[in-house]
């Protein structure tokens, strides 16, 4: 990276960056598969009983309602904050207030993510209430408020963090901050990534050791098959807050974590539970957590120098008179142009996470050897988590982030062509 001061090396670092962003996402993402098309079509009712049809589609019909204009509130409201003059108003209003640059700043960045959380919060409680009827969600209602109330605090801390090492390196170096700012918010998303495991989730989740049985010597077996260390599989109280199954894999080195929800352990025969294991043990065999930390860690480091170019440029300046991330008045535009900004991300994101997923789904089949296990669990996370069996094929590309439950089994079907049926 060019560590000139001028603005034309930051735009060339972006195009730079921008490049390096697209080749990760080419290089990284498994585009084809080995075992021809996984998305052949399958029927859904071959799968799914009309009962199990009307609840998804009901269910889905309902939380819909809460979700979309949740999402149209919260970006409206970024866009009233960026370009509607309320950020501006907040700046003269907090300047009134307080003197020093550092708490201006934390003001203003509490006070976006406040009015965020506040416009939203009701379409919050009204996607709970429709999770509450259909039983997916079982945690009271003051341990959602606190669940919301700790990940608010928690996005508050980083947010306010970044901004204020952001701007103390732009107050100092207003012409080049954006070098050190790029390669320190590449370094933190590998930092986040790498202590997230051990910092934030145990503030929701309760986890346990796997206790010794045939299934946790049949999972660390595989695990040892595919090469991986993995000293212990740990248990999640998920059934305290949802009915949801799941499980997942957090972290890499030394703080990988493979974790299951304690629900899916009860409910669920101990092959569908193996064939579960398997897929995330795909993701820790393929560093999928890593893939995913490279690819975030260039995307923030092209989104630092945009910023930079962006508050440099004319249009800024005639609007505010400066061109700095140290001026206090950029913070509202800035925290509104990253969530306008997420949410154009999206598809790209979802994109590259449905072709892991279908690389996990493939592996698991490979290690398990059992497709029948196979398509019975994806046919009863389906049902237990009301996945929607027949999404828009447009929100789908645009929203989800695993494949669709008739292409998972479309694979599995594919896999049980090619090898047969389980012994």
């Amino acid at each position: 990276m060019v560590s000139s001061r001028r603005p034309a090396a930051a735009a060339v670092s972006f195009c730079m960056l921008c490049a390096a962003l697209i080749v990760l996402i080419v290089i990284l993402t498994p585009w084809r598969l080995p075992i021809g098309d996984p998305a052949a079509a399958v029927k859904v009712q071959e799968y799914f009983s009309p009962a199990q049809l009307d609840r998804s589609e009901a269910f889905h019909d309902a939380a819909k309602w809460p979700a979309w204009l949740g999402l149209a509130v919260s970006l409206v409201g970024a866009g009233i904050v960026a370009f509607g003059g309320l950020g501006t108003r907040a700046c003269t209003w907090v300047g009134r207030h307080l003197d020093s640059w550092a708490s201006r700043v934390i003001a203003l960045a509490t006070l976006f993510l406040a009015f965020q959380a506040a416009i939203t919060a009701p379409f919050a409680v009204w996607s709970s209430l429709v999770s509450r009827r259909y039983g997916m969600t079982v945690q009271t209602w003051w341990g959602w408020a606190q669940d919301r109330a700790l990940g608010w605090a928690l996005t508050a801390a980083v947010v306010c963090s970044a901004l204020l090492v952001a701007g103390w390196l732009a107050r100092r170096s207003p012409r080049g901050w954006w070098v050190p700012a790029c390669v320190l918010s590449m370094v933190a998303v590998f930092g986040l990534s790498f202590a997230y495991p051990v910092v934030v989730e145990p503030v929701f989740n309760r986890v346990s050791q796997m206790q010794s049985s045939p299934l946790r010597t049949e999972l660390l077996r595989y695990a040892a098959r595919d090469g991986l260390e993995l000293s212990d599989i740990l248990v999640a109280d998920a059934s305290n807050r949802s009915s949801a199954y799941n499980a997942y894999v957090s972290g890499f080195g030394s703080t990988r974590r493979l974790v299951v929800y304690d629900n899916l352990l009860h409910a669920a025969p101990d092959a569908q539970v193996e064939v579960v294991v398997a897929h995330e043990l795909g993701h820790v065999r393929e560093h999928d957590v890593l893939t995913g930390t490279a690819i975030g860690s260039v995307a923030a480091g092209s989104v630092t120098v945009g910023l930079f170019l962006v508050l440099g440029s004319p249009w800024w300046r005639r609007r505010h008179g400066t061109g700095s991330l140290g001026d206090p008045v950029a913070v509202p535009f800035v925290l509104s142009l990253i969530v306008l900004g997420a949410f154009l991300a999206d598809p790209v994101q979802n994109l590259v996470s449905r072709h892991l997923e279908a690389r996990a789904d493939l592996h698991s089949l490979a290690v398990t050897q059992d497709p029948t296990a196979y398509l019975l669990v994806q046919r009863r996370l389906a049902t237990n988590n009301l996945t929607h069996l027949t999404p828009d094929p447009v929100l789908a590309w645009w929203f989800d982030n695993h494949p669709s439950v008739l292409d998972r089994i479309a694979m599995g079907v594919a896999w049980e062509e090619q090898h047969g049926r389980t012994p």
